[in-house]
């Protein structure tokens, strides 16, 4: 079988650089436990000197993206342009928590090849309104979140609603009434929250033990900038 591990990279320098550091200590710090190979995407142009020597020691391929749709364009365009049986997909934000992560994203899988599988998932949120009725935050559908997902990229390749330079479809494609997760549902996929220890479908993906939000997060496998506790722990050490 083979796995591709996708991170998408930003060229813009400044956070993007300090982020993709983090992440590739982590990748380095945990072994995956699983043979795979590790894809790069450029965001926004060809890689440069600097963002190659952050990965310098890691076997790495290089692809580049120009930005539209931002992390979620890279993901749809590496899942259209590359070859594999299965596809994980890390944000700029994303960071590993412990070794075996990847082996362990495998062995769900092969229980379910034709599936959407997650770190983190949120049940969703009504739209939320002041005293004069104005509408202060958006609506957000059940969903899988992009911190660290994965599946069949073909899967992922043909999610048929467009991600655009308006930023507003990058969200949608994520928590939207349209959303990967909700697309999927319809085509009767399967979707699970994944921890180290189990696998959960909605609605259970609010009060996973230790999952995201919850407890200490110590069940959450790949973390971002949401994931407040991990954050504080990691800030820590």
């Amino acid at each position: 079988m083979k796995v591709i591990v996708l991170y998408v990279y930003p060229i813009f320098g400044g956070p993007h650089d300090v982020l993709a550091r983090r992440f590739r200590d982590s990748y380095r710090r945990y072994p995956a436990g699983h043979p795979h190979e590790m894809w790069i995407v450029a965001n926004g142009g060809e890689p440069t000197e600097g963002m190659r020597e952050t990965f310098d020691g890691i076997a790495a391929n290089w692809m580049t993206h120009d930005n539209t749709g931002f992390d979620i364009g890279a993901f749809l365009s590496a899942s259209r342009a590359l070859i594999a049986d299965m596809m994980v997909y890390f944000g700029g934000n994303t960071y590993l928590t412990g070794p075996g992560w990847l082996a362990r994203m495998v062995s769900v899988w092969d229980q379910n090849h034709f599936a959407l599988y997650g770190c983190c998932g949120n049940n969703g949120r009504k739209a939320k309104y002041d005293a004069d009725g104005n509408k202060i935050k958006r609506r957000h559908h059940p969903h899988i979140r992009t911190t660290g997902f994965w599946a069949a990229p073909t899967i992922i390749a043909a999610y048929p609603h467009p991600v655009t330079e308006d930023q507003r479809t990058r969200y949608l494609f994520e928590h939207g009434p349209h959303n990967l997760t909700a697309w999927l549902w319809e085509r009767h996929h399967r979707v699970y929250c994944v921890t180290w220890t189990g696998k959960y479908e909605y609605p259970h993906w609010n009060g996973i033990p230790n999952g995201y939000r919850n407890g200490d997060e110590s069940e959450v496998m790949a973390g971002d900038r949401c994931t407040f506790l991990l954050n504080k722990k990691l800030n820590q050490t």
